[in-house]
């Protein structure tokens, strides 16, 4: 075997996990490291945003697209431009956090990127295996983000689907510093739908149609969504389609890696399960992640991160409701916005929240309905509808 495919650290999959990791790997302290970042594609174009909300700076401030201090929710009533301080509701372009981090990467002597379709990554003894199909790799430590497999026959499992339009129009009509985090007047045909609107100026914006199911939606269901919006919420006959992005997030508490013995071969991302069960955010949180396992590196103690904490009972309660009760999903978000402050739940949902705003957002929530899916889910355990 070549020595240049013998490697110290291997990233496989360079989407938001494996480049964070590769970013904070960018430094004097791992230069001794011999590192390889592995994709079945390149990095060139705009094919997803992440947004987020944060209090604080982040590690890629300069590369934030748009910022709002302001949203809007729309539900069983109106709630318009309600201020999220201390946080503010921000959003990152993929190209820019891709270019900004291999940019990084290319300076460094000691990190190579290969580009191939992973076929095999296994663990023999103190070593790890990746294969391509044109190469085979070998490793001390490899991260991974690569999902083979969803657990999408399990009862708490639902997919996030979405498509969305970058829009340009003829008319100011946006309000730059107001984001729609969330608009289920659109009819909900048994299921969680909604639309988000992120502004980027008074005439452009993305219009974004999402929804929560079992199964992804076809194309032409997203369209006619959008389409709707547009002309009986914005009351726009023509617009310009910029950009288009189309997407999905898997919402589970079901560990997503199941079956791994192995110590070396480490689960990043969604992989580690790192997506909010509840929400689908998951930029923060990997973030976060990608902290703990630099820690670990400079210990050498790298292991699995867990995600064990009391947040995956409310998250296992709220996806049962969504799940089992979806008549219900558009009026129990609705009640959260109206009859709690917004900062308090992305407290809640950033796994932030005090005992005070606990107890408070649960108060507001239809009494019968959660406790019947904490006890179903939580104490007996149960599984089917």
């Amino acid at each position: 075997m070549s020595p240049n495919l013998r490697y110290d650290i291997i990233i496989c999959g360079m989407g938001c996990a494996g480049l964070s990791l590769a970013d904070r790997l960018c430094s004097d302290e791992f230069s001794n490291k011999k590192i390889l970042l592995i994709d079945k594609e390149t990095k060139t174009k705009n094919d997803r945003t992440w947004s987020f909300w944060t209090d604080s700076k982040t590690r890629y401030d300069q590369i934030v697209y748009k910022r709002w201090n302001h949203i809007n929710f729309y539900g069983n009533s109106d709630l318009e431009r309600q201020s999220i301080h201390p946080y503010q509701y921000q959003m990152i372009r993929g190209i820019d956090f891709y270019s900004h981090i291999l940019q990084k990467i290319s300076a460094q002597d000691n990190i190579d990127v290969a580009y191939g379709d992973i076929q095999i990554i296994e663990q023999k003894e103190n070593l790890c295996y990746i294969k391509t199909e044109a190469h085979e790799y070998v490793s001390s430590i490899v991260f991974s983000s690569i999902v083979r497999e969803y657990p999408e026959q399990d009862h708490l499992f639902v997919w996030q689907h979405f498509k969305g339009w970058r829009i340009k129009i003829d008319k100011d009509i946006f309000d730059r510093d107001t984001a729609t985090f969330m608009d289920f007047r659109i009819e909900q045909k048994e299921e969680t739908r909604f639309i988000y609107v992120l502004p980027f100026s008074k005439d452009e914006a993305l219009i974004e149609a999402t929804i929560f199911s079992k199964k992804i939606s076809t194309q032409h269901v997203y369209d006619e969504m959008l389409k709707d919006y547009c002309q009986n919420y914005l009351c726009l006959d023509k617009y310009d389609i910029v950009e288009e992005e189309v997407g999905a997030i898997p919402m589970t508490t079901t560990p997503i890696n199941r079956a791994t013995s192995s110590n070396l071969i480490i689960p990043v991302g969604t992989l580690n399960d790192t997506v909010k069960p509840s929400s689908g955010y998951a930029f923060i949180r990997i973030q976060e992640e990608a902290d703990l396992i630099i820690d670990q590196l400079r210990n050498d103690q790298v292991k699995k991160i867990s995600k064990k904490s009391k947040y995956i009972w409310y998250d296992r309660t709220l996806l049962d409701v969504i799940i089992s009760q979806r008549e219900e999903a558009k009026n129990i978000f609705s009640i959260m916005f109206e009859r709690n402050k917004a900062p308090d739940i992305f407290n809640f949902l950033n796994e932030k929240s005090s005992l005070r705003q606990e107890i408070g957002i649960f108060w507001t929530l239809p009494f019968l309905s959660f406790l019947k899916a904490f006890l179903k889910v939580n104490v007996f355990g149960l599984t089917k509808k």
